[in-house]
């Protein structure tokens, strides 16, 4: 072994100015690599526990296993009621402090809720294969406020476990798996969800005491997924009506487009509002249903009309039909039969910043007492209705030229009467 040398003289009581001295003592080695003061955390900071917690799956930690600044810091056994409690709260105080000033952060373009890809039009859109690259890649990389949501989901699943190892169902059982199911919707992590769900609804509401102290603790919460929900725009509600869940099953397994589409939109034929949450779990379910309806329409019709925006697309300089009140129906038929139109899929950052720059063009060129004009209001509503149709034409351009060659695309196209059509087998 090797000798250790001292870089510093026996401490003196005092100095020779006859005041205290505080002289360090520091243990070098021969090669004058510096042996670290075991008395001092490694980096300068102090070990958290619960950030290197582990799972109860994965064994629990001995005490005698641990470094002495673990033990000092209590119990690490995580199927302990207390224990659990702690990590919760050190959960959402991760959330509340990292997570959400990330989602807010002022550097992140447009506002808060394009940094959560699920709460984005173009993750359910189909990508224009000729214009790959021209939306940034939405979803190939995440923010820094989803990843973090995503990591504090596996802190969540940790803690599931230990609930599940401790064998407890109670109020905060509830609290905790109801933390889970919203993290998993928010990040679209469906084994996650998967996970969740069924012992939440098949084993721990049954068994879940009715008395008031347990239905206050759950209604009270943390408060951190209503901060998330707020700052996300994700609309909640108290109570949900049972009765609607049986015209959401009907629309998916019907692959009914058009109900499915009311019941997004809460329209007057509905009985019933699906809050933030529910649309968020019905919205990542329409590419599978935009799928299905696709191949149901191409076995019952031979074409479909078109508007003339699309007829442009395809063929640049073609005699296109303007819009009216007669065919305008039947043009947008198809947009609505592969739901990419924007009552249900808002437009993107992408798609609206022709409709900002106009914006700010009004204001420049307007004096405040134009504004409430009655024409200038019908002038706004037809620049809105021609910027829809413009988002919409371009979605269903982009559809159309995932389904076929496009090069075929302008032998497809057929004049009918008022219009044109493209053909779909």
């Amino acid at each position: 072994m090797e000798k250790l040398s001292s870089s510093s003289s026996p401490p003196n009581p005092t100095s020779e100015s006859g005041g205290p001295s505080n002289p360090t003592f520091t243990a070098r080695r021969k090669d004058g690599l510096t042996i670290r003061d075991a008395s001092k955390p490694l980096g300068g900071k102090s070990l958290d526990r619960f950030a290197l917690l582990a799972s109860p799956s994965r064994g629990l930690d001995s005490t005698t296993c641990l470094s002495s600044q673990f033990s000092a810091q209590e119990s690490m056994d995580l199927t302990s009621p207390t224990v659990q409690a702690e990590f919760r709260d050190y959960i959402s105080t991760r959330l509340v402090q990292k997570a959400l000033p990330l989602l807010s952060s002022p550097d992140i373009p447009s506002n808060a809720v394009e940094t959560i890809s699920t709460l984005n039009s173009s993750r359910y859109l189909v990508e224009d294969k000729h214009e790959k690259g021209s939306d940034g890649g939405i979803g190939n990389k995440l923010g820094e406020g989803e990843e973090e949501l995503q990591q504090i989901l596996l802190l969540v699943r940790k803690l599931r476990e230990a609930l599940v190892a401790s064998k407890r169902i109670d109020a905060f059982c509830v609290e905790v798996y109801e933390l889970s199911a919203y993290l998993s919707i928010l990040c679209c992590d469906v084994p996650q969800l998967a996970a969740t769900l069924p012992r939440l609804v098949l084993e721990i509401y049954p068994n879940l005491s009715t008395s008031s102290e347990q239905v206050n603790t759950i209604m009270m919460g943390k408060g951190d997924v209503e901060q998330l929900a707020t700052k996300l725009n994700v609309r909640t509600v108290e109570k949900l009506q049972g009765f609607g869940r049986d015209d959401k099953r009907r629309a998916l397994r019907d692959v009914d487009a058009f109900s499915y589409s009311d019941i997004l939109q809460g329209k007057a034929n509905v009985e019933y509002e699906v809050d933030g949450w529910q649309a968020l779990v019905l919205v990542q379910t329409l590419p599978l249903l935009r799928k299905a309806s696709w191949a149901i329409a191409r076995k019952a019709y031979m074409y479909l009309p078109v508007s003339s925006g699309v007829v442009e697309r395809i063929k640049p300089g073609k005699e296109g039909v303007e819009r009216g009140n007669a065919n305008g129906i039947k043009e947008r038929y198809l947009v609505q039969l592969l739901l990419l139109c924007t009552d249900i899929l808002p437009a993107s950052s992408s798609d609206s910043k022709g409709n900002k720059k106009e914006a700010k063009v009004k204001k420049r060129s307007e004096k405040f007492d134009e504004w409430d004009t009655e024409s200038n209001h019908k002038v706004d509503s037809d620049k809105e209705h021609q910027v829809t149709n413009h988002i919409e034409d371009n979605r269903l351009y982009s559809f159309l030229s995932t389904q076929f060659d496009l090069l075929s695309l302008p032998d497809r196209l057929m004049p009918i009467k008022g219009g044109y059509a493209i053909k779909i087998r």
